[in-house]
């Protein structure tokens, strides 16, 4: 292993022992983008959102994009924290 390799693997390592995340608004200023797309929904089971989110998929996948769906089943507490941690990673 060379001195790059092992410095990597010391950063990572205390990155994840601090629980470090990854910033992606940072990342986009460096302009590496994510192109990722949240999408919330109460419940994907209904036929409503389940066709909204299968045509969205669809045109985002077509612009290169990737969709992360997420479910609260109708719980305000359980949206909060979807909505929280969606923040903490810069979703």
């Amino acid at each position: 292993m060379g001195k790059r390799s092992n410095l990597r693997n010391t950063v990572q390592e205390y990155a994840k022992h601090h629980g470090y995340n990854t910033n992606v608004a940072a990342l986009e200023l460096r302009g590496e983008k994510k192109k990722t797309i949240a999408v919330i929904v109460p419940n994907i089971n209904h036929q409503f959102f389940s066709n909204i989110i299968s045509s969205f998929t669809n045109i985002a996948a077509s612009e290169e994009y990737v969709v992360s769906v997420f479910q609260t089943n109708e719980n305000f507490e359980q949206e909060q924290k979807i909505i929280d941690r969606l923040f903490e990673l810069w979703f």
